[in-house]
Parts: structure tokens; C-alpha cells; sequence
């Protein structure tokens, strides 16, 4: 797959890329106590005075002991609204201090317990594909939270579509404590403010519920919010908790489904076991699969003959070989993917355009053109795509 330098913020894959989900019906009949429609501004690391409307209290009721690390369980089931869309999340498996996760949609992550970590593995992104994602330093040094503890730490990261990968840094504060209330509840909370490249986001940590109640993201010339609906941990391990907590009404609670880990592939090589017959299978066969891709992996052939979408010299229409951050980083990558498929993308000429990925900012697509038809263009791609290589028609041009 390509190639790409200066990602996000995977996570945001990844980011950037903490806790990320996709979501498939609205809320808007449920969420009279969202937090949905606020118009403060947003202004230096952290979210402030969004007032009564959002229900954060400056003071809280209850004061917090420093709050220790969280700690999941296989079966711990968070139902959110993003962005007025609902998504359920759960645990499905724990092991030295990594946690994998699946969603309703059928995505399967993978995080550390600290919840500032974005995603360090991923089984599918638009841009990106499956990715994985390292790090360098400790954020759990931010742990036990208490005001103004402040961490940084780098990460750097991979994906299928870029091989490359990106590299950048994240920086958070504990802001302090904050009341807050949400559609599970009304919570005393943590407010956590972390940067990463010009992102900012704001989480609102729980100890009872052992994670965020609201997230808030400012990409700049977006926003976007993630608000608890309900909570169901797989033990009473916060039940004793000096928090006191109004339960949902009726019309507030969401029906739990039970969920199944994706047969996608999480881009992680280290061996996991957990208590779930079905994931071990998973993970068995992920790590089948892969050992035999890379054994027997086949020199590709040379093709002598060009067609005539190859030759010709107009068209709208291009193919996505790769996406970078930057214009260097395109142009680096057409000279590799020249030299790797020079005759295959021979007569072809290099473009690019910009593709907005909303929470993962800014892409530079890498483009072969021109095709005069988006036909013309996937059917080139076919031989791409026998090679392994990331390839997809799109509009080029005007």
C-alpha cells in the first residue's frame, strides 16, 4: 500500500484515532440533557465557561481523591451519542495493560487503559485502512489525576495505504475538577485538556464509570462532541465510589446489543489471548494470514503492453495511489511508486488534490492522471490492486 508522512492525528488513525467509531441514528428525540448545540468558543488548551448550558459546574460538589489509573473488564459497555448519533462500545478482551474494543458498526481498536492514548491498532479508516500506532514515553504519568499533573509523549504510526507512516506529539493538562451533567447522569469529573497538532480536545473523566463522559474535539474549523448515554460495567468495582450519581429516566436509557468482534484485522502483530473463543480464532487467523501474505508474496510481472487510458492526455479523472500531509510528501511518494510500477504508470502524470477527513483534518491525495472516465480510471487500477497496491479512480479535476 502507500505511502504517507505526518499523519494526524490518527488518530487524530490514528489518529488520532482514540476511541473513534462510526455511528448510524440519531438522538435527537433523547437527548434533552445533551450537551449538543453549545456556541461557546473554544479558546487555549481547554473547553471554558460553556456554563449552565452544558451543565459543567465551576465547583463541585463533591471533592475527588487523585484519581488512579482506570481499569476495564471484558463486557464493560459504553453507549454514547456523537455528534447526536448513537454508538455502543465494548470491551472485548484485556491484556498487559492493552484493551480491545468493538463497536455496533462492527470496528474493532485497540487502546491502553490511560484513555489520552489514541488508538494503537485499527481495523479500518477511509484514508488510511488498517493501521497501528506507537509510542514514545509515558502517558500514564499523567496518573492519579490531580490538578495541574501535565504529560507529553510522541507517537508514531503506520497504516496499509501509508506505509511510511507520520509522527508528531501530544501534550495534556488535568484542568481540575468539573460537576457535569450528561444524559447517564450527573458526574464529578476530571477535566483533561490535550493538543495534538493544533487539535484540541477535552475530556471529561469519571472514575465511576472508569472512562470519558464527554468529549469535546476543536479541529479548527469543526467541533465535535461525545456525550455518555449509559453505562454498563461488568463489575461492581466503582460501586463504593464517594461520587453520588442520578441514574437516567426511562426515556434516557439505551437498549445494550450484544456485540461480536469484527473478522476485520487490527494491524497488530503482538499475540493476544483472551477469555472469548470466537476473538482468539480471530486473532489466530489474522496472524495465519499474515505470516502466509508476507512468505509468499510473488515478485510482480512485467507488463510490456500499455493501454490506451495510459496514453492518453486529457481527462478529469485520475487514480488515488496514496495520501500524505504534505505536497513534498506526495512528491516523494510518485517518485517511489515511479520507480516501484515504472510501467505501469508510465505516460501518466502527477497531481493531487485535498481531501477533507473531518476529525482527521486535511489529506494531500496522490494522483495518477488522466482518464478520461471514472471507469476508465478503476479498470487501470485493477492492476494495481494484483499487486497490492492501493488503488481507486476519482475526479481529478474540474
Amino acid at each position: 500500500m502507500a505511502s504517507f508522512r505526518g499523519f494526524v492525528g490518527t488518530l487524530i488513525v490514528a489518529s488520532l484515532l482514540s476511541g473513534c467509531s462510526s455511528e448510524d441514528f440519531n438522538l435527537s428525540k433523547l437527548a434533552s440533557t445533551t450537551v449538543s448545540g453549545f456556541t461557546e468558543k473554544l479558546g487555549g488548551l481547554s473547553l471554558v465557561k460553556l456554563g449552565e448550558k452544558v451543565g459543567i459546574r465551576t465547583d463541585p460538589k463533591v471533592k475527588l481523591d487523585p484519581a488512579p489509573l482506570p481499569i476495564y473488564a471484558i463486557g464493560d459497555t459504553f453507549v454514547y451519542s456523537s455528534d447526536g448519533t448513537i454508538v455502543q462500545e465494548q470491551v472485548v478482551n484485556v491484556n498487559s495493560g492493552r484493551v480491545t474494543w468493538t463497536n455496533d458498526q462492527g470496528a474493532m481498536w485497540t487502546t491502553t487503559n490511560d484513555i489520552i492514548t489514541p488508538q494503537l491498532s485499527w481495523s479500518s479508516h477511509p484514508e488510511l485502512g488498517r493501521g497501528r500506532q506507537t509510542l514514545i514515553g509515558n502517558p500514564e504519568a499523567l496518573f492519579p489525576l490531580k490538578e495541574n499533573n501535565t504529560v507529553s509523549f510522541g507517537i508514531r504510526g503506520n497504516s496499509e495505504n501509508v506505509p511510511t507512516g507520520w509522527r508528531d506529539e501530544k501534550k495534556c493538562l488535568v484542568i481540575g475538577q468539573k460537576d457535569l451533567n450528561v444524559t447517564a447522569g450527573d458526574y464529578t469529573t476530571f477535566q483533561i485538556s490535550c493538543n495534538r497538532k493544533g487539535i484540541k480536545e477535552d475530556l471529561y473523566y469519571s472514575p465511576v464509570v472508569q472512562n470519558y463522559v464527554l468529549r469535546v474535539r476543536d479541529f479548527g474549523k469543526t467541533k465535535s462532541q461525545k456525550e455518555l448515554v449509559s453505562v454498563q460495567l461488568s463489575n461492581a468495582r466503582t460501586s463504593k465510589l464517594p461520587v453520588k450519581i442520578n441514574r437516567p429516566k426511562e426515556e434516557h436509557t439505551a437498549k445494550l446489543k450484544k456485540l461480536q468482534a469484527n473478522p476485520d484485522l487490527l494491524m497488530d502483530r503482538k499475540e493476544i489471548k483472551t477469555a472469548n473463543a470466537k476473538v482468539n480464532a480471530l486473532i489466530a487467523k489474522l496472524e495465519t494470514m499474515i505470516s502466509k501474505i508476507e512468505r509468499n508474496i510473488e515478485p510482480a510481472q512485467k507488463e510490456n503492453a500499455l493501454t490506451s487510458t495510459q496514453t492518453q492526455r486529457s481527462g478529469k479523472y485520475g487514480v488515488h495511489l496514496a495520501s500524505y500531509r504534505t505536497l513534498n510528501g506526495a512528491k516523494r511518494g510518485w517518485k517511489k511508486l515511479k520507480k516501484k510500477f515504472s510501467n505501469e504508470l508510465r505516460g501518466l502524470k502527477f497531481a493531487t488534490t485535498e481531501f477533507d477527513a473531518g476529525k482527521k483534518g486535511t489529506f494531500i491525495r496522490l494522483m495518477a492522471v488522466p482518464f478520461k472516465t471514472k471507469a476508465n480510471a478503476n479498470n487501470f487500477c485493477k492492476k494495481l490492486k494484483a499487486k497490492r497496491q492501493y488503488c481507486k479512480g476519482e475526479r481529478a479535476r474540474p
